[in-house]
């Protein structure tokens, strides 16, 4: 591969200095410089990557792919006297540092700021996103908890979906719920411009009015990057454990990483799922003053392997269904005014 591109790119240069002036030569010059481009990373390539094809239609696709930058990042790190990484999510922590440093290089997790006594904590038991469970049956029950969190504590929340598509079978059941006549139901939608997105999260920051639900997309533009603080949002809903939707690229991920002995599923799946989940998460919680819940809606939330992967300050947490979850934010709130009176 690497000389066949290599004799393209001189011929191809040499025609373009020499005809400056013919229909087809901006499509050309375009051709040119990503082929260039391509070869530059090719020739650049090391054990991180893979290639691989794809044909979609009546294309054909050569795709060069970095699945672990880890050696390259370690060049950079080691002509230097330190290096600390900063993100506002570097978790869970294994994850990255095998794609940071390959494991090399020591971790240190800083405590959270926030007391935990002001979060609460809980995993539904008896709901999931799974996909051969999905269904009108499964969605009721969801809208059932949005009921249960403003019927103990009016305020403002998010619920985050893994798709748009579940999204609307769930917000078209709560719109016709009684969900819909005590709060106002916001949605993301699809390509959302600037604008937009302002007005979305202003509604979150104003006084007056109906609570709010506001129906997002996990892992996209509302599940990071935005503060709202104080009675802005109280509480925040994460349906299913945020698994990417299988695809050429996650597979392609797996594995490599099975193929070097390590847990590829973990790689191209989990591990990125997980993070998009504590990324919204955080969203509640964004001071020390601010008090607020987390419900994790997915039962797969209780398996070993994904409990691994919680952030330090999850150590405990509340297995809930719809026959004990009232109580339980009752008693959280009730608890959280005491202290505070």
């Amino acid at each position: 591969m690497y000389f066949p591109i290599f004799h393209l790119i001189g011929p191809l240069e040499e025609y373009l200095t020499e005809h400056d002036n013919f229909q087809e030569r901006e499509e050309i010059v375009e051709f040119y410089f990503k082929i260039s481009h391509f070869y530059m990373i090719l020739d650049n390539m090391d054990s991180g990557y893979e290639i691989y094809s794809e044909k979609r239609g009546r294309d054909f696709f050569l795709r060069i792919f970095c699945v672990d930058p880890s050696e390259q990042i370690e060049e950079y790190i080691e002509n230097s006297r330190s290096s600390i990484f900063f993100s506002a999510t570097l978790l869970p922590v294994q994850y990255y540092r095998q794609l940071l440093s390959g494991n090399r290089f020591e971790a240190y997790q800083i405590a959270s700021p926030f007391q935990k006594e002001k979060r609460l904590l809980a995993i539904t038991e008896d709901v999931t996103s799974r996909y051969t469970r999905r269904g009108e049956w499964e969605y009721r029950k969801m809208v059932g908890y949005l009921e249960l969190s403003l019927e103990k504590q009016t305020g403002n929340y998010m619920i985050f979906f893994p798709s748009y598509e579940m999204l609307s079978a769930v917000y078209e059941i709560a719109r016709d719920s009684n969900l819909a006549l005590v709060s106002e139901l916001v949605v993301q939608e699809p390509f959302m411009e600037e604008k937009s997105r302002e007005d979305f999260l202003e509604k979150f920051r104003r006084k007056a009015g109906k609570p709010l639900i506001g129906f997002c997309v996990l892992g996209s533009i509302f599940s990071e990057g935005i503060d709202l603080t104080g009675e802005s949002l109280i509480g925040v809903v994460i349906v299913g454990t945020g698994l990417p939707q299988i695809c050429n690229e996650r597979e392609v991920i797996r594995e490599y990483f099975d193929r070097r002995q390590k847990k590829g599923y973990d790689y191209a799946y989990r591990y990125p799922g997980m993070n998009k989940v504590l990324q919204a998460a955080g969203r509640v919680i964004r001071t020390a003053q601010d008090t607020g819940t987390i419900l994790l809606m997915d039962e797969r939330f209780l398996e070993r392997e994904n409990q691994k992967l919680f952030p330090e300050e999850w150590d405990s947490y509340y297995g809930v269904n719809r026959q004990n979850y009232g109580k339980v934010l009752k008693d959280f709130w009730e608890e959280r005014r005491r202290r505070e009176s």
